[in-house]
């Protein structure tokens, strides 16, 4: 399927679909969306997307048109190829999905704040969730951005197990977005600055006016207000940890990342496990056996993309085994449309192992959609910068200065326009134009505070 204008393959209220061994590509929106079962009886759809490479997708609106979506209940991605995106390679909503053995790479390469693997609940009884055994190489673009990362639980979403992925070169490996119950074992991260957080949603992060709320706040009403679904037989045995939140005696407090596990992960070369507020969260946390080093733990050939562990590996102890590298991703067989491959043809190679590091950038936007500018990595020094561009139509327009995820680490000297009337000062300023004469800005920028 390719060369379409909308989404690939959609699938809505479905039972038993199958997607198999496509080559799914230069797609305007999604490559694959599998909608169905039913949550509050926890039905699972039992759809799939297996054996599928899908690359180049979301080319007319890339945010929020993964090249898997899942929704719904129990529905699974297995051992698909999918890269060369601008946002997300796979989100997931819902419960008892699987999304296992599959290999991600250059993804997220033109936004901030999103995940190569991507949920964001917002409901706590959203739980049973899987994601294993994936491979994701390459989350965000280069400059790196801060809030990119390559498995992303966004915004209490919780009850989700995290095992036994290898992720290389992300800004930040696993990121808990002030979820609860969920469990990170087993994985290899590599060359991150961050390899786990678990990410504060409480009363000391920008969710704070929704969290002092307590039990009137509308993720706490969503919550109770559900009692009648999760203190049901099914859903007790289903999800048994679901009572520890209604048993916290502050429902202020039960809005933190409570009853999360971070155990027996090989992180190398990374900046290691960090929390937003530990002490809020410590006492219900279980943190151990996680091994942290600076060199190759004894891979295959880590340079040739050969990331399984050699049998005389100390690591295996940690992992209990091998990282079954070579389970992930296509394989050959009747049903798929052309030669499995292991990754697309322009993935951006591994580099030296070391700690990846965040680049301030030169970025400048002109509002109304007239013009991006992207100058890359900013230079230690002063450097000159000139771009152009035609409007096509009068416009009183903002011209934006950006640096890196926060914004503050580009400096910016001499800022100068032709074609059009530059007012104000600081890194946003007043931008008047003419439809079909030409503007050009120059100006000079340096990193802030070198690396």
């Amino acid at each position: 399927v390719r060369h379409v204008n909308g989404s690939a393959i959609d699938f809505t209220a479905s039972r038993n679909c199958t997607v198999r061994g496509c080559d799914i590509y230069d797609v305007g929106l999604r490559g694959v969306s599998l909608e169905g079962g039913e949550r509050m009886s926890l039905t699972p759809g039992s759809n799939v997307v297996d054996n599928c490479h899908i690359h180049h997708f979301g080319r007319v609106s890339p945010s929020y048109h993964p090249g898997v979506r899942l929704r719904g209940c129990g529905n699974r991605a297995v051992r698909n190829l999918i890269h060369h995106s601008l946002h997300q390679a796979i989100t997931f909503n819902g419960n008892d999905h699987y999304i296992g053995f599959n290999i991600c790479h250059d993804c997220c390469t033109f936004t901030d704040d999103a995940g190569t693997i991507y949920s964001c609940a917002r409901d706590w009884t959203m739980r049973g969730n899987v994601v294993e055994y994936n491979v994701i190489h390459m989350t965000g673009k280069q400059p790196r951005t801060k809030h990119v990362r390559a498995i992303y639980l966004d915004d209490w979403t919780s009850g989700t197990l995290v095992r036994g992925n290898i992720i290389n070169r992300a800004p930040q490996g696993i990121y808990c977005g002030g979820g609860n119950g969920n469990v990170f074992v087993k994985n290899v991260i590599f060359n991150t600055p961050e390899a786990i957080c678990i990410g504060s949603r409480g009363l000391d992060s920008f969710a704070k006016e929704t969290t002092r709320q307590g039990a009137k706040s509308w993720l706490y009403r969503k919550f109770i207000e559900s009692r009648n679904l999760w203190d049901t037989p099914l859903w007790r045995t289903r999800y048994p940890a679901l009572k520890n939140l209604a048993e916290l005696p502050d429902p202020v407090d039960a809005h933190n990342a409570h009853f999360n596990v971070v155990s027996s992960n090989l992180l190398v070369a990374t900046g290691g496990i960090t929390s937003n507020n530990w002490d809020a969260i410590a006492a219900t946390t279980t943190m151990s056996n996680n091994l942290e080093t600076s060199r190759d733990p004894g891979f295959v050939d880590y340079a040739g993309f050969d990331w399984e562990l050699c049998a005389d590996s100390p690591a295996r102890r940690a992992l209990g085994g091998g990282t079954r590298f070579g389970e992930m991703g296509l394989y050959d067989g009747a049903a798929r449309f052309s030669p499995a491959v292991r990754h697309g043809a322009d993935m951006t190679p591994p580099r030296p192992l070391g700690v990846e590091k965040l680049s301030a950038q030169v970025i400048v936007l002109v509002t109304k959609r007239l013009a991006l500018f992207n100058g890359g990595e900013a230079a230690p020094s002063w450097r000159d910068y000139s771009f152009s561009f035609v409007p096509n139509c009068d416009a009183e327009a903002k011209l934006h200065l950006y640096g890196k995820a926060n914004w503050e680490e580009t400096e910016y000297d001499d800022i100068r326009v032709e074609g059009g009337v530059l007012e104000g000062t600081g890194k946003s300023r007043r931008l008047s134009v003419r439809k079909g004469v030409e503007v050009k800005v120059s100006f000079r920028a340096r990193q802030k505070n070198p690396l």
